[in-house]
C-alpha cells in the first residue's frame, strides 16, 4: 500500500478545505472498505486520506419535516434495523438486508456506497425508485441533487441523503437475484408504486441495478403500469414490458441476454410481494 497522510477533521468546512487544497491527492473515508480495496490493488494512489467519522451528525437517521435525512455514515446495518427506514422507505431497508455479509452492512456506509458509483450498488438503486436527493458541501456553498443520475465533483462531500414524505398509498420493494450469498447482485430491481383506496395504481417508479453503469429506470413500464390494478395479467404483463425495454451489459457469468430474462422474473416477483401486502408505507 502507498504511504499516505491521514487526517480526521471535525467540520465538513475543514473537509472542503482540504479537498481544494489537495484535489485528486486526496481520498475521503467514511467506512472504509472501498478505499482499502483501491489501495491494495493500486487502482488509487492518494496522499491523503480524509476520514469523516469524527464529524458530528452523519451517522444519523432523523425524521424531518418532509420526509427522511439520513447521514453518509449511516451503515447499512443502521439502515436494515431502523423502524424510520422499514416504515417509510421500506425498498432501501430490503436492499440494505440483502447485503448478507454482517462485517460488510456494519462497516459499509450509505455514503460511501454511493459516492463508490458501484454498477450493482443494491442501496442506491432502491433510493432512485424512492425519489431520493443527496446534500452535496463544497467550498462553494450547499447544493442539493436527485440520486438518479448523481454526479460529484472533486472537490465535493455528500453529507446526507433525504427521502420525501411518502404519501398513502405508496409501497416499495427491492428484489435481486444472486448466484452465492453474499455476492453482488447480477441484477437487482426497486418498485415504488402509489396505489388509491380501490388498488389502482396512480404512480410508478422502477429502477434497475446492473444493467448500466448506474441504476436505470423503465419509464414505459412506468407508465403502463399507471392506472392499472396489480392483477396477475398485469404483473406478466410488466415483466414482458421490463424486459423488452432494457439492453444490460453482459459479464462473464452473465450474458446480456440472461440479465434482460432476470429483470423481467424480478420484477414480476416484486409486483407480487406488494400484492402480498408486503413494502406498505404508513
Amino acid at each position: 500500500m502507498p504511504n499516505c497522510q491521514y487526517i480526521a477533521p471535525t467540520t465538513i468546512s475543514e473537509v472542503c478545505t482540504l479537498l481544494g487544497q489537495h484535489g485528486a491527492r486526496a481520498r475521503l473515508v467514511a467506512g472504509g472498505q472501498t478505499v482499502a480495496l483501491d489501495l491494495r490493488a493500486h487502482r488509487a494512489r492518494p496522499n491523503w486520506l480524509v476520514a469523516l467519522h469524527l464529524i458530528p451528525g452523519l451517522d444519523a437517521i432523523e425524521q424531518v419535516a418532509d420526509g427522511l435525512r439520513i447521514g453518509a455514515l449511516v451503515t447499512h446495518e443502521q439502515l436494515k434495523m431502523s423502524a424510520l427506514v422499514r416504515g417509510q422507505a421500506t425498498a432501501l431497508a430490503q436492499a440494505a438486508e440483502s447485503i448478507t455479509d454482517k462485517q460488510v452492512r456494519t462497516t459499509g456506509t450509505l455514503g460511501g456506497a454511493l459516492a463508490a458509483r458501484y454498477a450493482a450498488c443494491d442501496p442506491e438503486a432502491a433510493l432512485v425508485a424512492l425519489g431520493a436527493s443527496v446534500i452535496i458541501e463544497s467550498l462553494s456553498g450547499t447544493r442539493t441533487a436527485a440520486v438518479e443520475g448523481l454526479a460529484l465533483g472533486a472537490d465535493e462531500v455528500l453529507t446526507h441523503v433525504t427521502i420525501p414524505t411518502a404519501v398513502p398509498g405508496t409501497v416499495s420493494v427491492f428484489e435481486k437475484f444472486t448466484f452465492r450469498e453474499g455476492d453482488f447482485a447480477v441484477v437487482a430491481v426497486a418498485i415504488a408504486v402509489r396505489r388509491d383506496p380501490e388498488g389502482t395504481i396512480t404512480a410508478a417508479r422502477v429502477t434497475t441495478a446492473n444493467v448500466a453503469t448506474s441504476p436505470v429506470r423503465i419509464p414505459a413500464l412506468e407508465a403502463q403500469l399507471a392506472g392499472m390494478p396489480l392483477t396477475e395479467a398485469v404483473i406478466d404483463e410488466a415483466g414482458r414490458i421490463a424486459s423488452a425495454q432494457v439492453t444490460p451489459f453482459g459479464e462473464p457469468m452473465a450474458s446480456s441476454e440472461f440479465k434482460q430474462h432476470l429483470v423481467g422474473v424480478l420484477v414480476r416477483n416484486a409486483l407480487r410481494r406488494m400484492n402480498g401486502g408486503e413494502g406498505q408505507q404508513p
